[in-house]
C-alpha cells in the first residue's frame, strides 16, 4: 500500500506540473490560462485517487 500511495503522489504531482506547463507554454497571454490548471487540479485531486482506489480494490479481491 505504501508503494501505491507513493506512486499516486508522484502521478498527482506530474499531472499538475504538466497542466501548469501547458498553460504557461501555450496560453500565457490569454484568460484561458486558468482552465488547464483547473483541469490538472481535478485530475490530480479527484480522478487519480479514484482510479487508484478502484485498481487497489480489484487487486485485493
Amino acid at each position: 500500500m505504501v508503494e501505491g500511495a507513493r506512486t499516486l503522489k508522484i502521478l498527482q504531482t506530474l499531472s499538475y506540473v504538466a497542466g501548469v506547463a501547458i498553460a504557461w507554454a501555450f496560453l500565457s497571454e490569454s484568460r484561458l490560462f486558468v482552465f488547464p490548471i483547473l483541469a490538472a487540479g481535478v485530475i490530480s485531486g479527484v480522478v487519480l485517487p479514484y482510479a487508484f482506489r478502484r485498481t487497489s480494490a480489484t487487486e485485493k479481491g
